[in-house]
Order: structure tokens, then sequence, then C-alpha cells
């Protein structure tokens, strides 16, 4: 009786060390997984409510739109420069004399909502911008100072679906204003009316705007779940 309950004894102080041994180690764990996930939430969270047909994650595209209906912010921003462009220089008779070279700077940026109301339609709203400077007085002589802003408006509805094809149909209708402010033809504009900046002003700033209205079928296909296809066809009206 003594050697088994001291045997019992032994074998419960052991269990009870391997309990209090490996809690501490799968808490630690928990948490580190916690972690992990904490920390890689923004990018899994946004992949993996990427639309899927037959196992395939469709990426969007800003060239090509998708059919899917689904919620969504879009912030795009975008910088460029032209590096040691060509520019003509005019005199006011609008004779070419000289070529010099400069920098022009671009600057875009775009904003786009889309709410899904349910499984079948969704409505869009997005405003874009554009512009462009150059860097020194002769670019900007040459080229000028040009800037554009597009507000756009649309819907989207379900047409058909399956597990491999989604089908819809969207209309969307934009406003587009195209602003140019040109130097030279300011410059010269006084020079041709004898001083005059008043009758000259119009040419320093010209304006345009540029209303359109599309209607588009937009297309999704799956092959297989690491092939897929996106497409649209559509008709326009300006």
């Amino acid at each position: 009786m003594t050697k088994d309950t001291g045997l019992r004894f032994i074998t419960s102080l052991i269990g009870l060390l391997l309990i209090l041994t490996l809690n501490p180690i799968l808490i630690a764990q928990d948490i580190h997984d916690e972690g992990t996930a904490s920390k890689d939430t923004s990018y899994l969270r946004a992949y993996k409510r990427l639309p899927i047909l037959n196992g395939f994650r469709f990426i969007p595209s800003d060239i090509v739109k998708d059919p899917f209906i689904h919620t969504f912010v879009k912030l795009n921003l975008g910088v460029g420069i032209a590096l040691d462009l060509k520019s003509y220089v005019k005199n006011l008779q609008g004779e070419v004399f000289d070529t010099l070279s400069g920098d022009i700077s671009y600057l875009s940026g775009e904003l786009e909502f889309q709410y899904a109301v349910n499984d079948w339609l969704a409505f869009n709203i997005a405003y874009s911008g554009a512009g462009r400077l150059g860097n020194n007085a002769y670019t900007i002589l040459t080229s000028g100072i040009s800037y554009s802003t597009t507000f756009t408006l649309g819907g989207k509805i379900r047409i058909w679906q399956n597990d491999k094809m989604f089908l819809s149909g969207s209309t969307d209708y934009s406003s587009s204003e195209v602003a140019v402010y040109s130097i030279y033809d300011f410059v010269k504009g006084v020079y041709e009316n004898g001083g005059e900046i008043d009758s000259a002003a119009n040419s320093l700033l010209e304006k345009e705007s540029l209303p359109k209205a599309f209607i588009n079928v937009n297309y999704a296909y799956a092959l297989t779940d690491w092939f897929g296809l996106l497409g649209v066809a559509g008709f326009g009206f300006t």
C-alpha cells in the first residue's frame, strides 16, 4: 500500500507539472497567433473579400471594370515626371526659332465609392483630377499649365451568375472639365491687340466641359482556380 500510494503520488505530481508547463506554452501560442492575425488583418481581410468564381480570386482593375456587386472604397494617387522634354520656342509670329529642354510634372488622384444595396444592385460615385506643370520657365511658357476634373455617377445590376461566370449591366454618367493656361497665347494676344490686356484675357485660360454617358455589359469568367477573364462591352454618348 505504501509503494502504491507513493507511486500514485509521484504520477500525479508529474501530471500536474506537465499541465502547469503546457498551459503557459499554449497560452503564449494563442497570444502569438492573435498578434500575428492582428498584424496582417488589413491585407488578409481585403484579400479574402475579393470576389471568387470557381476558386479564382478576381483582382480589381482600373482598365476593365469588374461586374461584381459589392461595396468598396478606392483611392488612387499618382505622380510622374517627364525628364528632358524637348520644347519648341516660338516668336510672336508663331515661327519656331529654337529648341529647349525641361521637365514636366504630372499629378493625378481618384476617389471612388460603390455601395451594394443588395446582392443584385449597386450604386457608385467617383471624383478624379489630374494636372500638368512645367518645372522651369521654358516648359511653363511652351507647354502651359493644364488640369482636368471628372465627376462620375453610375449604377450596376446583376443579370446572370453561376459558379464560373458573372454577368452584369452598368450605366455611368460623367462630366469632365479640362482647363489650359497658355502664357504664350496670352502674350501673343496682347501683342496682336496693341497692348490691350482685357481683349487678350480669353487667350490665357481656355475651359471645356465634356459630358459623357455609357451603357456597359460587364463579364467575368473563371476557367480554373488559376485562370480568369474580365471583359466589358459598351456604348457611349458624348
